[in-house]
Formats: C-alpha cells, sequence, structure tokens
C-alpha cells in the first residue's frame, strides 16, 4: 500500500451476530471483513483485524484510531471487542473512540432520512423478549433523548398512531418488529457492521471525542425498568 498522508481509522463491531473489521480514511474505505456465523466472536476478530492490517501492508502503529460499538448490543459480543480494542490503544496510541451503537445506526439513516425529508431518527434495538432499546434523534443525528427500554408494542402504536405524518423514520435491528414493508425496504441500514461504524467514528473523531482504554466498559444489554 502507498504510502498515506492522513488520519486512518480502524473500525470494529461485535455488537450482533456479525462480526466485522474495517480500515478507512475519513473519505475511503480501504477494506472491510465481515463474517455472520453466531458465537465465534473470540475465534475471529483477532484473525480478521490481522489480515486486515497485514492485507494493506502496515501494523498498528499507522492507525490514529480505534473506534469500537460500545453498545447496546450482545453482552458476549461487546465483552470480545472491547478487549481487543483496549488492547490495542492500551498506551493512547492509537486512539480509542467508544461509538454508542444507537447513534451508528442514526448517522447511517441520515443521507436516506434527508432525501425524503424526514425530521427525527429513532433508533431501535433488540433487547430482551418483548424489549427494545430506543434513542430518539434529528436528521443530523443530534440526540433528542437518553438511551431508553420500551416495550414493542408501544413501539408499534406510536409507529400506527404517526403513519400519516412523515417526520420519522426508524433505524436499526428492531425495525423487523414493526412489520412494515415502507420502513423494511432499507433494510440495509438495519445491520450493524464496521463499516457504520466507521461513518459514526469519524465523526467523533473530527469532535475529539475519544474514550479512556484503560477505563472503557461498554455498554450491555441488562435487566431493566422499561418506561
Amino acid at each position: 500500500m502507498n504510502q498515506i498522508n492522513h488520519p486512518l481509522l480502524l473500525s470494529i463491531d461485535t455488537s450482533s451476530d456479525i462480526c466485522s473489521v474495517a480500515i478507512s480514511s475519513i473519505n475511503t474505505l480501504y477494506i472491510h471483513y465481515e463474517i455472520n456465523v453466531k458465537k465465534y466472536h473470540d475465534k475471529l476478530l483477532a484473525e480478521l483485524t490481522r489480515r486486515a492490517l497485514n492485507d494493506l501492508e502496515i501494523n498498528i502503529a499507522s492507525i490514529d484510531a480505534v473506534a469500537i460499538s460500545s453498545g447496546p448490543g450482545s453482552f458476549t459480543g461487546l465483552r470480545i471487542g472491547a478487549s481487543l480494542a483496549k488492547a490495542l490503544c492500551i498506551d493512547e496510541h492509537p486512539k480509542l473512540i467508544a461509538v454508542p451503537t444507537l447513534f451508528a445506526y442514526s448517522v447511517a439513516a441520515e443521507e436516506i432520512a434527508n432525501l425524503i425529508g424526514i425530521k427525527y431518527i429513532h433508533s431501535l434495538i433488540s433487547a430482551n423478549s418483548g424489549i427494545v432499546y430506543h434513542q430518539l434523534y434529528d436528521n443530523h443525528s443530534n440526540k433528542i433523548n437518553e438511551p431508553e427500554m420500551l416495550k414493542i408494542s408501544d413501539i408499534i402504536d406510536f409507529v400506527n398512531n404517526n403513519k400519516n405524518n412523515n417526520t420519522d423514520f426508524y433505524v436499526g435491528n428492531a425495525v423487523e418488529f414493526l412489520k412494515n414493508t415502507e420502513l423494511l425496504k432499507y433494510s440495509e441500514i438495519n445491520t450493524m457492521d464496521a463499516v457504520k461504524i466507521s461513518k459514526a467514528g469519524w465523526r467523533l473523531y473530527n469532535q475529539g471525542e475519544f474514550a479512556d482504554a484503560t477505563n472503557f466498559e461498554p455498554m450491555y444489554i441488562q435487566d431493566a425498568i422499561v418506561k
């Protein structure tokens, strides 16, 4: 690979069944590997990372920051991703960027939302049975509320009550529960991967929002009081 004179971001996503790694500059995706095999993140992640670096003929010293999905998501997957990211960033080079999964979904939906004149983006991630994580953003992914746990039935009622109001867009792996073809037609943005983490990670990088690798802990899906 030719000498690169701009920052590089290594992005990792292990928040779902997909194990995914990407390397990018701010305007270019150089490489993306993903494997969709359940319960193999611990066996796959380090090897995918090694392969991505080797295929670009670089090493971790060439990486300026590591962006990791910080949850919510799979307890085991997030723990595996966090362990590798913290190990890579132990000396604060590269820097660590913790990308909230709900935020990454919103950033991924921005282009479509703005093209069709949407004002609000609802990020939805499956939690326990009948429950979803929800966070509301505007169409530039500025958060309007903090993450909350809601019943799927309440989200469905909200969608049905506002189906003639074209100001809301829904994204995330819990959208499938809404059973709405207009929502499901954008299925490519409803699964999380390292490319989406990369896109959101660059935004946080440019804002100087870095995490302390020593103390970083992801946001696991846990039992909680549902509103």
